[in-house]
């Protein structure tokens, strides 16, 4: 990952991504060494990623394409792997940022996208 330094919380309404239902989105800007701190427990995929510290890293292996989580405070360094799809955007992005749509009280981390790139890397439950 090409990192930006690390920012403070943008907030975005109405924001509807792929299968999720309308609500509320935020984007959390990624730090210099692909770390990101999560103010409130999320949910990634069918797991759900307790508030803290975590270095976020995408891997391929063969053709399918993960985001994997690992905490970084805490006692033990927990990893969380999800899998996820790339889809086309328009413009390359400028700054990486992981994006969570808020619907009825309940985060869902939905979106990496990466500094340079002119894709998005998409998280989603498995039932999707």
């Amino acid at each position: 990952f090409l990192l930006s330094s690390l920012a403070a919380l943008l907030l975005v309404l109405g924001f509807t991504g792929d299968g999720f239902a309308k609500g509320q989105e935020e984007m959390l800007k990624v730090g210099k060494k692909s770390e990101v701190t999560l103010l409130a427990d999320s949910h990634v995929g069918d797991q759900m990623l307790a508030a803290g510290r975590y270095r976020v890293q995408h891997r391929i292996e063969g053709e399918q394409h993960f985001i994997e989580f690992t905490r970084l405070d805490g006692r033990e360094r927990t990893k969380v792997d999800v899998k996820c799809h790339v889809e086309p955007r328009a413009h390359k992005v400028e700054h990486t940022a992981l994006y969570i749509n808020t619907v009825g009280g309940m985060r869902r981390i939905t979106q990496i996208a990466v500094k340079g790139e002119t894709a998005s890397h998409w998280l989603t439950p498995s039932s999707h």
